[in-house]
C-alpha cells in the first residue's frame, strides 16, 4: 500500500473494523448460546489470532494514514 491514498487506507480501515467487529459479534453470539460465562467470552476473544491480527493491521493503516496526513500538512506548497 505504499501509494494507496488516503481515501483508500479509509476504506480499508472501515471495512477490516466492520469485519473485526462482525466476528466479535459472532463469536459472543455462538458463545452465549453455548451458554460460556462472559469472563471466559472475553478472555477468548482476547486470544483469538484472526482477531489480534486484524487489529494489529487496523492499527498498522492508522499509523500509515497519520504518517500521510502528517506528510501532506507539513509538505511546503
Amino acid at each position: 500500500m505504499a501509494n494507496a491514498t488516503l481515501q483508500e487506507i479509509n476504506e480499508s480501515i472501515q471495512l477490516l473494523s466492520e469485519y473485526r467487529d462482525r466476528l466479535q459479534k459472532e463469536i459472543n453470539t455462538i458463545s452465549k448460546k453455548l451458554q460460556i460465562k462472559p469472563q471466559r467470552i472475553s478472555s477468548k476473544l482476547k486470544e483469538q489470532l484472526e482477531l489480534q491480527s486484524i487489529e494489529v493491521l487496523i492499527n498498522s493503516l492508522i499509523e500509515q494514514r497519520n504518517k500521510n496526513i502528517d506528510y501532506y500538512q507539513n509538505r511546503i506548497p
